[in-house]
């Protein structure tokens, strides 16, 4: 399906066959992203792994992110923080169940994931983390979606008379002053403290980047109250699992075909991301 966006020339890609011939057959005609006017503007560098454009350096990030950053090795030792992140929400909406206290459950998924994250890749929650939190959520909501300046790239001022671009840039500065922190921080750190991921990037100093997402659980969740058979059966192949132990453990899940399974049908209903811009070079 051809779409005429502004001043962008669009085809839609839906069938499998016509997928494997652009992201696989010819991949490296279509490696490149779009330029996004968020990620011109709230970057750092253009250094991210996934608009960094293609050719040398987009090829030596993703060699070091596969190998070093997010290895099998490097995931696993991570497994105590998630357990402990887990362990502390269920409490939480625990605590709140006693006292039938209403949650908010999309914020409580949003802290987990990102103090998940934080914990596994700054070796700790930093002194800034509810405001890191908090201007994350707010520069998702700033970059979502094609902006004016996207569809007329000619006219990109346009960006500067909707409040767009000053509001990003704000954005970037106070980001960037809490990610600065977390850096000079590890470059001071004591020794004998756990290699994290800061680390790994600070010691390969020519190199940088990590990402991850949060949708994915609380889909996961909707979907089995949506289908209380279906809760049902991954209750009992859980207690089954269990006999008895006061909690599941990660190594666990590799055990819980069942639940693997409603996670797999959760993510073919409810892809993380449905669409992937790629541009021809």
């Amino acid at each position: 399906m051809h779409l005429k966006l502004g001043q962008l020339q669009a085809i839609v890609i839906s069938s499998p066959k016509a997928a494997e011939e652009v992201l696989k057959t010819h991949e490296l005609t279509f490696a490149q992203r779009p330029r996004v006017l968020a990620v011109e503007v709230m970057s750092f560098g253009q250094g991210s792994i996934v608009f960094a454009p293609y050719g040398d350096y987009w090829r030596e990030i993703r060699k070091i992110c596969v190998l070093k950053v997010l290895n099998n090795k490097r995931v696993q030792s991570s497994g105590l923080i998630r357990e402990e992140e887990v362990s502390n929400l269920i409490e939480s909406i625990s605590s709140s169940s006693k006292g039938f206290t209403p949650i908010n459950f999309s914020e409580k998924i949003f802290s987990l994931t990102n103090g998940i994250v934080s914990r596994a890749a700054f070796g700790k929650k930093g002194k800034d983390q509810k405001e890191f939190t908090s201007l994350l959520q707010e520069a998702v909501k700033l970059a979502g979606g094609f902006g004016i300046p996207d569809l007329f790239p000619s006219i990109r001022s346009l960006g500067f008379i909707t409040g767009t671009i000053p509001a990003m840039k704000k954005m970037k500065n106070k980001l960037g002053k809490i990610l600065d922190s977390i850096i000079n921080d590890h470059k001071i750190k004591t020794q004998g403290n756990e290699e994290d991921f800061v680390d790994v990037l600070l010691k390969l100093q020519e190199s940088m980047e990590l990402d991850l997402t949060t949708d994915q659980i609380k889909d996961v969740m909707m979907e089995l109250l949506r289908n209380p058979r279906a809760m049902n059966k991954a209750q009992a192949e859980l207690r089954k699992l269990l006999n008895g132990k006061p909690k599941v453990e990660e190594a666990d899940v590799q055990n819980l075909d069942y639940l693997k399974a409603v996670v797999k049908e959760t993510l073919r209903l409810h892809p993380p991301a449905p669409l992937h811009a790629r541009e021809s070079k």
